[in-house]
C-alpha cells in the first residue's frame, strides 16, 4: 500500500486527464485518488428536462459514484464501484477495473453512459514530452477499455490543453462521439459544455484538489 500511495503521487502533480475518474462517461483508468471527492452536474441546454448529477468518494484504491439521471420522464439512480489497478508511472499507463451500476437500474440512460449493470476495463495515459507541446497540444492524454453495457464493447478518448485552464476531450463511449470543453477554476472547479450523443449540456463539477 506504501508503495501504492508513492506512485499514485505521481499523478498530483500531473495536470493529465488520466488523474480523473471520468473522460466525459467513459471510465479514465484510475480514481480520484486517496482521500479525494467530487460533485459534478450537468444540465441539458437542448431543451427538454435532463439533468444528471454524480457525487464521487474515494478512500486509497477503493471509489464509490453515486449518479442521479433524469430524462423527460424517467429518472435512475445507480451506485457504481471502481478500484485502481495500477497507477500511472513515467513508462506504464494507469489501469483500473469497475462495476457501473451495480444494482442495474440504469437501462434507458445509454445517452449518458449508463446502460444497466456493467463491467469494465480502462486504462489512461499521458502521451510523453507533450507537457512542452504549443497549444492546442499541450498535455494530451489518451484512454481505452472494454467493458459489457457500459460501452457496447470498446471506449477511448484523446484529450489537450487548448489554451491554459482550458481542455478539451474527444471520447467514443461504444455508440456514439462524444466532445468536452473546459475551464477551470483554481484547481477546485470545472465549468464545462459537453455534446453527448448529439445533445448539448452546460455541466460545473466541484472537487477536491488536485484534481484534472
Amino acid at each position: 500500500m506504501t508503495l501504492w500511495l508513492a506512485l499514485s503521487s505521481l499523478c498530483l502533480v500531473s495536470p493529465a486527464a488520466v488523474c480523473a475518474d471520468r473522460v466525459i462517461v467513459t471510465p479514465a483508468g484510475t480514481t480520484l485518488g486517496p482521500l479525494s471527492a467530487s460533485a459534478e452536474g450537468i444540465v441539458s441546454a437542448s431543451g427538454g428536462v435532463t439533468n444528471d448529477t454524480w457525487i464521487n468518494g474515494s478512500l486509497n484504491v477503493y471509489e464509490i459514484e453515486g449518479v442521479q439521471l433524469e430524462k423527460p420522464g424517467r429518472q435512475a439512480a445507480a451506485l457504481s464501484v471502481q478500484v485502481s489497478v495500477l497507477p500511472e508511472t513515467f513508462l506504464t499507463p494507469s489501469v483500473s477495473a469497475g462495476l457501473r451500476d451495480v444494482f442495474d437500474t440504469t437501462r434507458q440512460f445509454g445517452n449518458v453512459g449508463y446502460f444497466g449493470r456493467s463491467l469494465y476495463l480502462a486504462t489512461g495515459k499521458t502521451l510523453l514530452g507533450t507537457q512542452l507541446n504549443p497549444f492546442p497540444f499541450r498535455n494530451a492524454t489518451v484512454t481505452a477499455g472494454l467493458g459489457t453495457g457500459v460501452s457496447g464493447g470498446v471506449f477511448g478518448s484523446v484529450s489537450s490543453d487548448l489554451f491554459p485552464s482550458i481542455r478539451e476531450s474527444i471520447e467514443y463511449d461504444g455508440r456514439a462521439l462524444n466532445y468536452r470543453i473546459s475551464r477551470q477554476f483554481g484547481g477546485i472547479a470545472r465549468l464545462e459544455f459537453e455534446r453527448l450523443h448529439g445533445r448539448n449540456f452546460i455541466g460545473l463539477e466541484l472537487s477536491t484538489p488536485v484534481r484534472s
